[in-house]
C-alpha cells in the first residue's frame, strides 16, 4: 500500500487520535452513567476516522475499496451505541433489556454482513475510480440497503 500525505485527510487522523484518547479516558470512569457506552462510541468514531484517513491517503484507488467498506462497517452500530449511551445517561435505561438490545442489533449486524459480502449489489451498486482535485480516488454508488440503513439509523 503506497501512501501519499494529503492535507485534507489530516482532520480524520486528528479525529481518530482524539476519539481514541477520549475513549481511554472515559474507560477510566466506566462506572459513571453511560461510561462504557460512551467509550465504545468513541472507539467506533476512532476506527471510522482512522479508516477514512487511510482511505484518503492511499495512492491506489483499488486498495481503497477495503477501507471504504471498513469505515462503513465500523460505523453502522454507532446510532445504537449512541441510543444506549443517551438512555443510560438520562436514566431511561430500564427498557435496555437483553431482548430489546438483541432486536435492535439485528439491523446493524445484517448491514455489516451486507457490507462485507454485498450480495446483489445491495449496499454498493458500483465502485468506480475517479480523479477528484488531482487525486485518484475510488467512488461508490449507494445501493438500496445503504438507504435502508440510513433510514434505520
Amino acid at each position: 500500500m503506497a501512501f501519499d500525505f494529503r492535507l485534507f485527510a489530516l482532520p480524520f487522523l486528528v479525529s481518530a487520535i482524539v476519539s481514541l484518547v477520549v475513549g481511554v479516558l472515559v474507560l477510566q470512569r466506566q462506572n459513571a452513567k453511560g461510561g462504557v457506552a460512551l467509550a465504545l462510541l468513541m472507539f467506533q468514531f476512532a476506527l471510522w476516522a482512522g479508516a477514512n484517513y487511510v482511505r484518503w491517503s492511499l495512492v491506489d484507488p483499488n486498495v481503497q475499496v477495503f477501507w471504504i467498506r471498513l469505515s462503513h462497517a465500523v460505523f453502522v452500530p454507532a446510532p445504537l451505541t449512541f441510543l444506549v449511551f443517551i438512555a443510560q445517561l438520562t436514566g431511561r435505561d430500564r427498557w435496555l433489556t437483553q431482548t430489546n438490545l438483541r432486536l435492535l442489533s439485528i439491523e446493524p449486524l445484517l448491514t455489516i454482513a451486507v457490507i462485507a459480502f454485498n450480495p446483489a449489489s445491495l449496499f454498493y451498486t458500483l465502485f468506480h475510480p475517479v480523479i477528484a482535485h488531482g487525486f485518484d480516488q475510488m467512488a461508490w454508488d449507494a445501493g438500496p440497503w445503504f438507504w435502508f440503513n440510513t433510514a434505520c439509523s
